[in-house]
């Protein structure tokens, strides 16, 4: 742990509170500021790795305030603004907060989220390094402390926010975008202030997984703060549906309930969450994943430590002269951004550049060198990947981390040999009429989803009625006109991430279901074949459509009348149970739903591993 106690601001040069309430001579017939603060403490909440449930680090919450008569949160501080102490209740607050965070269990490896209010810079007292004094107080390093700050109280157009920023980032410290998505000018922050942090407003994520308007919003946001190397967090994420939304549009930390509660226990806040690392593997089981594809492509470039002097990156670059940049992380590894050798030539080519460096005029901190660049998971897919390098004006490469620590980088020619990997198997994988994932992915997928048995899941099998006469009478080409058909409905109907969809050759096709109704399933796949079936009748001759019926030849070579075609469906439920089973052990039971449904009136013959049964 850092540094704990609580130490008086007046210790380390900081006017103490009673101080600046002397100065004001309404302080007293508005409030005693002195009493309040006591009656005032933070609850944390913890920010974790959305895919390993690592915790990244705490957000102090105020809490207590209703003890100090106050209204609410934002009460505190409107009342201090208007009694012209708000920068003395600001510091006095942080330094509150920050003497908790040291005492926590771990606090050495985690990040402290604190909240600004972006209104304290304009007043009078305000002046630079009583953040710095009171961190050096406690033990705990700038690198620990994140400042959070939002449009909330913006009365400038943003002009206050970028103020803001300028005076903390100069210090060293991290700084994150709060609320994103509800202030009006925030594309605009997101230009000027490039936040290390974004946090995703809470409005976005509640409800997300019903709402394709926030999917789509949230995924746009995520893609663009991740080209400008921030990193997203979803903040109010309360339950599983939410989360895996979240961590499907590439959200990097979340935030909320479904992790933990606010707690003003500290021995109750955690290092690691099993129960997100838990459901982040679940989903990796389900989906696939190119970590390996993204691993044996990994340049493991050494990185430099924040920390490190000018000396030391000039001597890294001497003794690695084969590479053109290098990785800077914080303490506790995560990425700061890059260097690059050619932003030190003028140094390395001065005949006095060793001089320069020693010279105590000139700014020794390597941030002045750190240029930022786009970082991507270990788990994100390679088209993701390959988004984030092609949009980003940094042609260097990308940063790749895994539970947010840097692990190695990747440049433009391993993203091309991973995709083209990727799209040799996808090729191998695809039907090559309808593009569709073949037999090979059917079976794997099925295979996946049946080993887990932690969820439900319902399979279905398509098979046309009547094809072999229309194929034999239209020829090949039109049959292949009503298969492009059907798999073009099958995609527009069964659309999204509760869908798997296959096409096992000719008339055959499968689709799995999950994280949906049974009955929802089996709707919208009947409305898939009811449609198939009004449309197919414009491939057919005006004379075999006005009969309603093919004149033809059957397998026997006797002639006879055959039905317009129609489509059978074998539909074989999954419940959640214990057993692990292959995909080959339901197949003879699929095979015999297919023929008991072409027998059927209605087409269909459904089932379920607990109880099986034709309707």
């Amino acid at each position: 742990m850092y540094g704990a106690g609580v130490a008086a601001l007046s210790a380390d040069g900081v006017v103490p509170l009673s101080g600046v309430f002397a100065r004001n001579d309404q302080w007293q017939q508005r409030r005693d500021w002195d009493r309040a603060l006591e009656r005032m403490t933070h609850a944390f909440q913890p920010v974790v790795n959305v895919h390993s449930g690592v915790c990244f680090g705490y957000e102090a919450l105020l809490r207590g305030w209703e003890n100090a008569g106050f209204a609410s949160i934002a009460d505190v501080f409107d009342e201090a603004f208007r009694d012209g102490v708000l920068y003395a209740v600001e510091l006095a607050l942080r330094d509150k907060a920050i003497a908790r965070f040291a005492r926590i269990t771990g606090c050495e490896s985690r990040k402290l989220f604190y909240n600004l209010d972006n209104r304290f810079i304009e007043l009078p007292d305000f002046q630079p390094g009583g953040t710095a004094r009171v961190l050096e107080n406690h033990g705990v390093p700038s690198t620990a402390l994140i400042l959070e700050v939002s449009e909330r109280h913006d009365v400038d157009g943003g002009r206050n926010l970028e103020r803001i920023f300028a005076v903390y980032r100069k210090q060293g410290y991290r700084l994150a975008l709060d609320d994103y998505g509800v202030g009006f000018s925030q594309l605009r922050m997101l230009y000027y202030c490039e936040p290390d942090i974004i946090k995703m407003d809470r409005f976005f994520i509640s409800g997300i997984q019903h709402d394709r308007k926030k999917e789509m919003l949230v995924g746009q946001l995520v893609s663009m703060a991740h080209l400008m190397g921030s990193t997203v967090v979803a903040e109010g994420v309360e339950t599983e549906d939410e989360y895996f939304v979240c961590k499907r549009l590439g959200c990097d930390l979340i935030q909320g309930f479904l992790v933990q509660h606010p707690s003003e226990d500290l021995a109750a806040l955690l290092p690691r969450y099993p129960e997100i690392e838990l459901l982040s593997s679940r989903e990796r089981r389900h989906t696939g994943s190119d970590s390996a594809l993204v691993s044996a492509r990994l340049k493991t470039v050494e990185p430099l430590n924040v920390t490190a002097s000018l000396t030391e990156a000039f001597g890294y670059f001497r003794e690695h002269q084969d590479t053109p940049f290098v990785p800077v992380v914080d303490n506790a590894g995560q990425p700061c951004g890059l260097i690059r050798e050619s932003d030190f030539k003028a140094f390395a080519y001065s005949l006095y550049g060793r001089e320069l460096l020693r010279n105590p005029s000139v700014d020794h901190r390597l941030q002045r060198f750190i240029r930022r660049c786009p970082t991507v998971s270990l788990w994100d897919s390679v088209e993701r990947i390959l988004e984030a390098f092609s949009a980003s004006e940094n042609r260097d490469g990308l940063i790749v981390v895994d539970s947010m620590r840097y692990v190695g980088l990747l440049d433009g020619l391993a993203l091309l040999e991973m995709l083209n990997e990727k799209n040799t198997v996808a090729a191998r994988d695809q039907n090559p009429l309808t593009q569709m994932p073949g037999n090979n992915a059917i079976y794997r997928h099925a295979s996946q989803a049946m080993g887990c048995g932690d969820r439900p899941f319902v399979f279905f099998y398509f098979d046309f009625d009547n094809f072999k006469p229309f194929n034999d009478i239209f020829g090949f080409r039109q049959g292949d006109r009503a298969i492009l058909l059907f798999a073009d409905i099958l995609r527009k109907t069964l659309i999204g991430r509760n869908w798997f969809l296959g096409h096992v050759g000719g008339d055959d096709f499968f689709a799995a279901a999950h994280g949906i109704s049974r009955d929802e399933a089996l709707d919208l796949v009947r409305k898939v074949t009811a449609r198939f079936c009004s449309e197919i009748t414009a491939f057919y001759d005006p004379e075999s459509r006005a009969r309603g019926h093919l004149e033809g030849v059957d397998r026997n070579g006797t002639k006879r009348s055959f039905p317009l075609m129609t489509v059978s469906i074998a539909m074989l439920e999954l419940p959640p149970w214990s057993i692990s089973l292959s995909f080959d052990d339901v197949a003879p039971v699929i095979s015999a739903l297919k023929n008991n449904a072409k027998a059927s009136g209605d087409h269909l013959c459904q089932a379920s591993l607990v109880g099986p049964g034709c309707g």
